[in-house]
């Protein structure tokens, strides 16, 4: 029962979807959910396809720079202190200037859902001041970006 419930919502979210983001995130939930239906966790599930429609397709595309920083290990380049990431210097390098109250309110909204952090937990455990993700957010990503890739993923 929860498996149908669970899927037939996805299959719904995904027909009424027009922003690829979104479709892209969707499809892999489902994907995963197809391809090992036994043993995961409903609830997580559930909660990870809400988030993916409350969450905007800026933030999709925010979670994805830190998916591909914090996860796959690319733009080493960008994050050059070990000591301190400068996130903001890093979206102005990636993606050109972007306006400060609209980044901050992203960055906001993803910390309310415990997918990105600057707490002193998170800088303990990356010995780092800065953003990065959570444990939350890595599995939350690794979900919609997996097992479907994105391009810039392949690229690098």
């Amino acid at each position: 029962p929860e498996f149908q419930a669970i899927f037939s919502r996805l299959l719904k979210s995904v027909v009424e979807e027009h922003r690829k983001e979104k479709i892209d995130a969707f499809r892999n939930i489902t994907v995963k959910l197809i391809t090992n239906p036994y043993n995961l966790d409903f609830n997580k599930i559930d909660f990870y396809a809400r988030l993916v429609l409350i969450l905007i397709p800026d933030e999709l595309k925010l979670l994805h720079l830190f998916y591909q920083m914090d996860v796959k290990k690319l733009f080493k380049e960008y994050d050059t202190d070990i000591k301190r990431r400068d996130f903001i210097s890093i979206v102005d390098q990636l993606w050109g200037e972007i306006d400060r109250e609209y980044l901050m309110a992203l960055i906001t909204d993803c910390s309310r859902y415990q997918l990105i952090s600057a707490s002193s937990a998170q800088q303990k455990r990356y010995q780092r001041e800065g953003l990065f993700l959570t444990t939350l957010g890595e599995e939350f990503l690794e979900y919609i970006y997996e097992p479907v890739r994105e391009e810039t993923d392949e690229k690098k």
